[in-house]
């Protein structure tokens, strides 16, 4: 568990003290910070734990099963922790998910969802409401959205990362040094010098074993005039490394007449030494945008990519819903390497989707051979009972699934000894 930052400290016979606990995913923690300043705002002292506080607001996460389990165990945990008289409530993702494994949880207070923030106000008592809440989380009913976190408090300096990113940053500057791809990633770990900027809420895409479309809606975009802002205030404020938030990034712009071709092309021009960081992006839409794409990233300000893929298997991503095939993100990761080899591709991998026979896995560990992608992360497939998947025939046993698992990882440790991956590269 994780708590909200911003202690304060205040007469305890006169102050209100709360308590965010943020699961899962990056934007999850994001939103814990607009509760976090929400509360602040609203005369609540934030505390570390817990047992100290009056309000406890879990903020949990349902991406997968083993996710909504976890969530459920810290409801319950924070259930005994908390001291009496103390109100926990339920918020995040399980909550929009399924409905009732909450109330099955013994749950019978407020569900506040991503989309439904505006609940707190009732919560937290009269004040400041949390639409008007000055700071970067996109809460569904709010009119203005899109502001700047700031440095996000899951991401904290340390003098291990700071001395790992200036061995290499000093071996790169070694004129001939044959320091490898996979290890210029280490320059784009998120620290001091990074900055959140949320520029949607939502996914226009319907992939069979996910359930953000169902917690979060559609996409809903922070208006472009305000993202561009906000990219470049952190710029004069020296932050290197930009990250564009959100939970699916190449759809921007679809609801409010624009795309992400527009967006990143404005990003790319402003002034400033910085680097961007494309996260949750669906290869589809760079796909379908690579024409407009490709002078953008020749500017050479695209550092890292995550461009999940899935599978390598065309009747994978068939049954996954993914709306592209295996051999268009091999082109698609090459065009990127010839335009902008400078830029980090990092992605995803799925094993043991339902259906999944040996012959379509080993379609994949093949692809991780062609794709040239500088590494890959692997999750075995879990499944949620809300997704569509859950629905889908021919379900992988557990083991199979952890030995798929097992060979993708092997497989990308091999893959660190491909020639390409020991370019010398100067970010």
């Amino acid at each position: 568990m994780s708590a909200a930052s911003g202690t304060r400290r205040e007469d305890p016979a006169t102050t209100k003290t709360a308590c965010c606990i943020n699961l899962g995913c990056t934007e999850n923690h994001l939103d814990g910070a607009l509760v976090g300043r929400h509360l602040e705002t609203n005369a609540w002292t934030l505390v570390e734990r817990p047992a100290d506080a009056d309000l406890i607001i879990l903020n949990s996460c349902a991406f997968t099963r083993g996710a909504q389990e976890h969530s459920l165990a810290t409801y319950h945990e924070l259930m005994a922790l908390r001291r009496p008289g103390a109100r926990v409530v339920f918020a995040g993702c399980l909550p929009a998910i399924n409905r009732q494994a909450v109330r099955d949880a013994g749950y019978d207070g407020v569900l506040v969802t991503p989309r439904t923030l505006h609940r707190l106000d009732g919560i937290t008592g009269p004040g400041v409401s949390i639409n008007a809440s000055s700071s970067g989380c996109v809460p569904m009913s709010a009119d203005r959205i899109g502001l700047s976190f700031g440095t996000a408090s899951r991401f904290p300096a340390t003098p291990l990362k700071d001395l790992a990113k200036r061995a290499v940053a000093w071996l790169g500057r070694i004129p001939g040094f044959p320091l490898p791809r996979w290890l210029w990633q280490i320059l784009y770990i998120p620290d001091d010098a990074t900055e959140f900027v949320r520029i949607s809420v939502g996914c226009l895409n319907r992939c069979a074993f996910c359930t953000i479309p169902r917690a979060k809606g559609a996409t809903r975009s922070v208006p472009l005039e305000v993202v561009v802002e906000r990219v470049a205030e952190a710029a004069r404020r020296g932050k290197r490394l930009i990250c564009l938030s959100c939970d699916e990034l190449a759809s921007y712009g679809q609801d409010i007449g624009t795309d992400i071709v527009v967006l990143l092309d404005r990003l790319t021009r402003l002034p400033g030494k910085f680097r961007l960081i494309l996260r949750n992006v669906h290869p589809e839409w760079l796909i379908r945008y690579w024409e407009g794409l490709e002078p953008v990233f020749a500017r050479g300000r695209i550092g890292y990519v995550v461009m999940p893929v899935q599978s390598g298997s065309d009747a994978t991503l068939a049954a996954m819903q993914r709306n592209h095939t295996a051999e268009e993100y091999i082109r698609l990761v090459a065009d990127i390497r010839r335009v902008s080899p400078r830029t980090i591709v990092r992605t995803h991998l799925i094993a043991g989707f339902p259906g999944e026979t040996e012959a379509a896995f080993s379609e994949t560990v093949r692809f991780t051979r062609r794709a040239a992608v500088d590494s890959f992360i692997v999750h075995g497939y879990s499944e949620h009972e809300k997704s569509p998947a859950a629905a889908l025939p021919g379900k992988v046993p557990e083991p199979v699934i952890a030995s798929r698992v097992r060979r993708l990882r092997n497989a990308d440790r091999l893959n660190r000894l491909r020639p390409f991956r020991w370019l010398p590269l100067r970010p």
